[in-house]
């Protein structure tokens, strides 16, 4: 019995290896790893240039059509050349989707990871990090031809990066496999979401530095003698008489501290709501 590659698995290695000796240079991979997602976009479409995106989706749903073999095949020149990216990831709920899925759900989803337009993920994992199906705890609740999920996942990997995560959910005594659209890309994808998060930290660090200075400044009206106050710095007098010292820019301060307080309330209440707006419907 012959285990040797055959001459077109053996044109796909060497011409993966080619490809990732030039495109994932180990400089260029320490790089990527070095940001949060660890993603090029750009080596990513040259990916899906080469076919590698769609390598196990069959033809009619715009992949090559390649079996195990030929995955294993590329997947060993990607681990040589440690490439960064979501390619596991996206090819775990491609299969799922292929298996499991409805013809237009193929449609919809096969297309477009083969193009390299659409990346996917699965959520399945939860607070006891098992694999056993079994161990799904979240609940899928079928209302007027939607379903709502209850429930919280973890571990999703490549979660930042998907455009889409099937997630894996109980329904009734038998689970069900759900393509819902990511949270994460949703939110990026709005043209107020990062510069509303700019703010925010922006008015954190101001309320941090005003809140510090308004602290200090209600410190020292209580902690300055009276006689190292000038006389027009009082604010009024007890009951005793007795003048109450309190520095002139205390009152600056607290309404300043006051004025960023609710600034951030305003720009959290405004995140929540995008958050909140970001959520799909799942069908």
């Amino acid at each position: 019995m012959d285990f040797d590659l055959s001459k077109p698995q053996k044109l796909l290695k060497d011409s993966a290896r080619d490809f990732f000796s030039r495109q994932c240079k180990p400089e260029r991979v320490r790089q990527l790893m070095d940001t949060e997602t660890a993603y090029d976009a750009h080596l990513w479409k040259e990916i899906a240039d080469q076919g590698w995106t769609g390598l196990t989706i069959p033809e009619e749903f715009g992949g090559l059509g390649l079996g195990l073999i030929e995955l294993a095949v590329v997947s060993e020149e990607m681990g040589r050349a440690c490439l960064p990216g979501p390619f596991l990831s996206n090819f775990f709920a491609t299969n799922l989707i292929e298996r499991a899925g409805s013809q237009t759900q193929k449609s919809i989803y096969l297309e477009a990871i083969a193009n390299g337009e659409l990346r996917a993920t699965v959520a399945q994992l939860e607070k006891e990090a098992d694999w056993n199906p079994q161990a799904v705890a979240l609940e899928a609740e079928r209302t007027n031809g939607d379903y709502k999920l209850s429930g919280r996942k973890l571990f999703v990997a490549d979660a930042k990066l998907a455009d889409v995560v099937i997630c894996v959910a109980k329904n009734g005594d038998s689970h069900i496999l759900l393509p819902v659209r990511s949270l994460w890309r949703r939110l990026r994808g709005r043209p107020d979401a990062v510069p509303l998060r700019q703010q925010l930290h922006s008015a954190l660090i101001a309320f941090g530095i005003i809140g510090g200075l308004w602290v200090a400044g209600w410190v020292l009206a209580f902690i300055v003698p009276d006689d190292m106050v000038p006389h027009n710095a009082f604010s009024g007098t007890g009951a005793s008489g007795q003048a109450h010292t309190v520095i002139p820019f205390v009152t600056f301060l607290v309404a300043g501290g006051t004025l960023v307080l609710v600034l951030v309330m305003v720009e959290l209440a405004r995140l929540i709501q995008a958050v909140t707006n970001a959520g799909d419907r799942i069908s």
